[in-house]
């Protein structure tokens, strides 16, 4: 098995960032190709239905986080049975889960539609919806299979996987576009997470020599064990996940679909840039994970983390600031306002957002979760009531500015608590 060592890291982090990078230059090229094939405003429609179907995402019950620790912990032990029985308990519980989900959302989303999107795109929303549920379900499922190379230290497998299928999803959305329209990016996309939830479980089943052929069995013992660290991790997972698809149907709501588009767009442009750091942040997660379980110094960690996120955010964030208006006549065809504007929003408090990762990650490694979910939990209510304040005085333009607001805040919120806790470590220890 794969051991914890520096080189490795590395290898990780260089794998990590080559994956944002690629899938970033990819869909730059996918969403220029709609912009040319079905226009801005059903860019936004395809948004605000992936924004419904990305609350089923929830119903991975906090497993795609804990997954990563409880493999990296006991690998580290050498229990590789164990490690195979928390791989195939994790997925069986999160089809199960995921699939009630589905068959609840799919049942009550299109009585919420009308309300987010224009009456002459119902037709084309609802035809999309179907696709759009079962390819979320069957990309939780690959993504919770694939990140068991997290936990192994083989963040460049994970990567490189992701990398490739990445490009079959652009390649697959732009062939199924010109040929069938809009419906064919639910084509894709079902297409797509099918063949990569099958090549996912098969690289794990070889890597972990796993003898079932199908991932499925399930230990109450393990289930409760995990359950117990995810409960946290989960309602964090939530309220990430809620804001996000949150902004988009209030943009939707109180906006046109021509905002929404843009700041789909926009958002994808800015976090493909803090993609690139976090990722390859996470890829020392298994490190922190095993300093912890040895009780080494996870505060040297956290500063050294720190240290190397703020000159890699004021880097990346300065240069993306500087390009935005030469993105805008690239991408889009000319000199959007409204996408400059969104951009620079969310370019400010994804900056601040990409900082606190040090001590985010930190607090994920260590086990001290409750206050990553604090943070969230600031976020996810904090865009809400902004949202609404700001979309009835403010339309598009203000609900952008609320998301920014929330994240700034809470990413602010988390910094300030983890530096409080050390102090008062430090001063305890004197």
């Amino acid at each position: 098995m794969s051991k914890f060592t520096k080189t490795q890291m590395k290898k990780n982090i260089i794998f990590a960032a080559l994956q944002i990078i690629v899938s970033g230059i990819s869909l730059f090229i996918l969403y220029k190709i709609l912009l040319i094939e079905i226009g801005i405003e059903l860019i936004g429609i395809w948004s605000i239905v992936m924004a419904f179907s990305a609350f089923l995402r929830t119903g991975d019950f906090g497993f795609a986080g804990s997954i990563v620790k409880f493999v990296s912990v006991n690998i580290t032990k050498g229990e590789i049975e164990k490690v195979n029985d928390i791989v195939k308990t994790s997925i069986t519980s999160v089809a199960v889960i995921l699939g009630f989900l589905l068959i609840i959302f799919y049942l009550i989303i299109p009585f919420f539609l009308p309300h987010f999107i224009s009456e002459k795109y119902i037709i084309q929303a609802l035809d999309l919806l179907p696709y759009s549920i079962v390819s979320v379900w069957l990309v939780v499922l690959s993504t919770l299979i694939i990140f068991v190379f997290d936990g192994l230290n083989r963040v460049d497998i994970r990567s490189s996987f992701l990398l490739v299928f990445n490009l079959i999803l652009v390649g697959l959305s732009i062939v199924f576009v010109y040929k069938f329209g809009f419906i064919g990016l639910g084509y894709a996309q079902v297409f797509h997470a099918f063949f990569q939830l099958i090549i996912a479980w098969f690289l794990v089943k070889k890597h972990l020599k796993i003898d079932s052929l199908l991932p499925f069995s399930w230990n109450y013992k393990l289930f409760k064990e995990m359950l117990s660290y995810s409960v946290n991790l989960q309602m964090s997972s939530l309220m990430s996940m809620m804001l996000e698809p949150v902004s988009k149907l209030l943009l939707g709501y109180f906006g046109t679909m021509s905002s929404v588009g843009y700041f789909e767009m926009a958002n994808r442009l800015v976090m493909q840039i803090r993609n690139v750091v976090i990722n390859a942040n996470q890829a020392v997660v298994p490190m922190i994970s095993k300093a912890h379980t040895e009780n080494e110094n996870l505060e040297r960690n956290y500063y050294i983390t720190l240290k190397i996120l703020f000159l890699v955010s004021l880097c990346f964030y300065s240069i993306t600031a500087i390009l935005t208006s030469f993105v805008s006549e690239l991408w889009i065809g000319h000199h959007e306002k409204d996408f400059v504007y969104f951009t620079y929003i969310i370019l400010f408090s994804l900056a601040i957002n990409t900082i606190s990762g040090a001590a985010y990650f930190t607090n994920m490694a260590s086990g001290d979760i409750k206050y990553n979910t604090i943070s969230q939990i600031i976020i996810a209510v904090v865009n809400i009531v902004l949202g609404i304040l700001f979309g009835y005085m403010y339309k598009d333009y203000g609900i952008v500015l609320a998301y920014g607001i929330s994240i700034t805040i809470g990413s602010l919120w988390v910094i300030y608590n983890f530096r409080s806790r050390l102090i008062m470590k430090e001063n305890y220890v004197k």
